[in-house]
């Protein structure tokens, strides 16, 4: 798989639909990382207390992981 940076001097020879593969490819592996920081935020705000924060941040969870299913399957649907 080939993925997206600025200095990629490939672009030029990669199709639209090849493009939007990559760049797929990267914002699955970008919000993988969001996400991984906002569990552990949460975390962070259950411990000290933060209760309506922590309960927020479930929220943002639950959202980012069915926006991060949905774009693993625009990945996967892509021929």
């Amino acid at each position: 798989m080939h993925v997206l940076t600025d200095d990629c001097a490939s672009h030029a020879e990669m199709t639209p639909l090849e493009k939007g593969k990559a760049l797929l490819h990267h914002m699955i592996h970008h919000n993988e990382q969001h996400l991984e920081e906002l569990v552990s935020l949460k975390e962070t705000m259950e411990k000290e207390g933060q209760t309506k924060a922590a309960e927020e941040l479930t929220d943002a969870i639950r959202q980012s992981e069915a926006a991060l299913e949905h774009l693993r399957k625009a990945y996967d649907a892509v021929d």
